[in-house]
């Protein structure tokens, strides 16, 4: 979260989009299940 805080607006969009892409292939494992 400090490096967030510390961060630019870009940078924050960066740590969004990986989040993004985690969570999907995550959700795709799941559902697999």
């Amino acid at each position: 979260m400090g490096m967030v805080l510390l961060g630019e607006s870009t940078n924050i969009m960066r740590i969004l989009s990986l989040c993004l892409i985690v969570a999907g292939i995550l959700g795709l494992k799941f559902s697999s299940q």
